[in-house]
């Protein structure tokens, strides 16, 4: 998870170095939103998996 956050960092840092305007930004941060929950859900359902096949 660090190594994600410390990644995210970097390229939300070089993104902005492109001076995007507000729209830009606008869709970048739901990108981010959609990504994160798409990762989240992932999780859960390998959890979810692993709780009907062991138990």
């Amino acid at each position: 998870m660090i190594n994600h956050d410390s990644d995210s960092e970097i390229l939300r840092r070089q993104y902005l170095q492109e001076k995007p305007n507000e729209y830009e930004i606008q869709v970048m941060k739901r990108l981010s939103e959609k990504k994160l929950e798409l990762e989240k859900s992932k999780r859960e359902l390998l959890e979810l998996k692993y709780r009907v096949f062991y138990n």
